[in-house]
């Protein structure tokens, strides 16, 4: 059974469990990853120092690849295009203040541009502010963190005792036509201590980034 208790962290830092280490002790130089981009299939490319790619999206016998999936690069790149940074404004007639944050894509209708997210709620709410959550709530796909790409997004619910809030975007343009991807949601009682984990959110403020 999939469980929500998780959602709390999900929505600040997108958590993302594997069970192979990035580096062993036999490392081989020639397997050395020196880039990474996103194709036009929205496919993550890594570029490897002894000249091979890899398509990790790509799961047929005869890609031009390096011998083995690395699942933690494909973790963090599902991860990464299933965040959104969230940026809010608070305005009344007294004052002006802003807000940044995380979310997680828990719903997505890419053909009708609709998705539902979940960040915190302290993101979106202000007690200082009247009516407390913000009126202009702008979401950013990763890869499109730029002043006109914000999505509107409204505010559906949240609890501030459980600090979750759900927003919606509807009938977005960027999101029809992006490589956005809904979150996979696993069973928290089967995270083990020692697993890999990676940690995925807009720090600072700053955009998504991803740190292992």
């Amino acid at each position: 059974m999939r469980k929500l208790k998780s959602f709390g962290i999900i929505a600040v830092a997108l958590i993302i469990i594997s069970t192979l280490l990035f580096t062993g002790c036999n490392y081989d130089a020639s397997s050395k990853v020196t880039g990474a981009t996103l194709n036009e299939k929205g496919e993550l490319v890594i570029n490897y120092a002894d000249g091979k790619t890899e398509i990790l999206d790509d799961k047929s016998e005869d890609s031009n690849s390096a011998e083995g999936t690395n699942d933690i690069a494909l973790a963090t790149s599902n991860g990464l295009r299933s965040s959104v940074s969230i940026f809010c404004e608070f305005v009344d007639e007294a004052s002006a203040y802003y807000s940044a944050g995380s979310g997680v894509i828990i719903k997505l209708d890419k053909e009708k541009g609709n998705a539902f997210i979940v960040t915190n709620y302290h993101v979106v709410y202000s007690s200082k502010f009247e009516g407390g959550i913000s009126n202009k709530i702008n979401v950013y796909l990763y890869g499109s963190e730029y002043a006109d790409m914000g999505v509107e997004a409204t505010y559906v619910g949240g609890s501030l005792y459980y600090d979750i809030a759900v927003l919606y975007v509807e009938g977005s343009d960027l999101i029809k036509n992006s490589c956005a991807l809904v979150a996979d949601v696993a069973d928290s009682d089967n995270v083990s201590v020692g697993q890999t984990a990676i940690a995925i959110g807009n720090a600072e403020g700053l955009g998504i980034s991803a740190s292992s």
